[in-house]
């Protein structure tokens, strides 16, 4: 289940699957950059990495500190 907050947070939980998301705002109409916190959930990090592959989109992992593939699971969201 999807859940709004405020106009620029989401958060998607479910069986194995707890992340919030905030949306950074260029202006009124762009999206600037998203920020995605894993909270828990086993299916997680496969879910978050479904949404960088399809529009091949690089993301920062902040527990590594560096970019990561989202195709290769195992370094790229723990």
């Amino acid at each position: 289940m999807i859940e709004a907050q405020d106009n620029d947070r989401l958060f998607a939980r479910g069986d194995d699957i707890d992340i919030s998301s905030q949306l950074h705002m260029e202006d009124g109409r762009r999206v600037r950059y998203i920020v995605a916190h894993i909270e828990g959930g086993a299916q997680s990090p496969v879910a978050v990495a479904a949404l960088l592959r399809e529009p091949d989109l690089r993301a920062m992992g902040m527990a590594v500190g560096d970019l990561f593939d989202a195709a290769v699971l195992d370094v790229a969201l723990r």
